[in-house]
């Protein structure tokens, strides 16, 4: 099986099935979990395991694109294996598919909370775990990107746009990207927890709130939209 890196203790009866679903992938014939700019995510349907696959379509020059941001979610995942709060990852097969533990739950846009103490302070735990390995997820304020499991556990998905600090002091760039990153991680940890109600926000909290420039003009461009919209009815 041509892969970019050993398998993670994957059953041989699993092995081998992969092995023959990527000689027949075809995106009729399988079910799809989602699709979008970064790829598509199917589902491997297995009496051993299930697992997700992310895909990216094999030629064109737009498509070489999509396998580099694969490549650098393989990364990402290579950096967070043993991470708990995250899928775990098994491999990147023939530079095209990143196969990925399936997590069983509902997104947090969907998801009840059996305890949101509870459920918040273990997302933070996460997100300190991330840092720790010196990566930053950027996007979770979509909360598409936050699973849900029980009720209670939080896990992290979709690390596509991730940011890795990369060590040495010639990566200026790089060290400025990752420290907006983490911000953006806790400012959307914040959000979430008082549900944008930030007047709420305890004064134990408040300390890893910090809107960042980009948020603010953000913030200003949807003030300024939503009045446009407002006066035209």
């Amino acid at each position: 099986m041509k892969q970019t890196d050993n398998v993670w203790n994957l059953p041989v009866t699993v092995q081998n099935a992969l092995e023959r679903w990527f000689d027949q992938f075809n995106p009729n014939t399988v079910t799809s979990l989602s699709k979008g700019y970064q790829g598509s995510v199917w589902l491997f349907e297995h009496p051993d395991l299930n697992l997700v696959i992310k895909a990216v379509p094999e030629h064109g020059f737009a498509n070489a694109l999509l396998r580099l941001t694969l490549q650098h979610e393989y990364r990402v995942y290579s950096k967070l294996h043993g991470v708990g709060g995250v899928p775990r990852c098994y491999g990147l097969f023939r530079d095209r598919f990143l196969v990925l533990e399936y997590i069983q739950g509902e997104t947090l846009r969907k998801a009840n909370l059996k305890n949101r103490n509870y459920f918040y302070n273990r997302f933070f735990d996460v997100l300190m775990d991330l840092h720790t390995r010196n990566v930053a997820h950027i996007d979770l304020k979509r909360k598409n990107n936050i699973m849900v499991i029980d009720g209670r556990e939080p896990c992290l998905i979709d690390f596509g746009t991730a940011v890795i600090y990369k060590q040495g002091g010639l990566h200026f760039f790089n060290h400025f990207l990752f420290r907006l990153a983490k911000q953006f991680d806790l400012n959307a940890w914040v959000k979430h927890k008082y549900k944008r109600q930030m007047d709420q926000i305890s004064a134990q909290d408040a300390v890893y709130f910090k809107r960042t420039f980009f948020e603010s003009v953000s913030a200003a461009i949807k003030k300024v939209y939503k009045k446009a919209i407002k006066d035209r009815k």
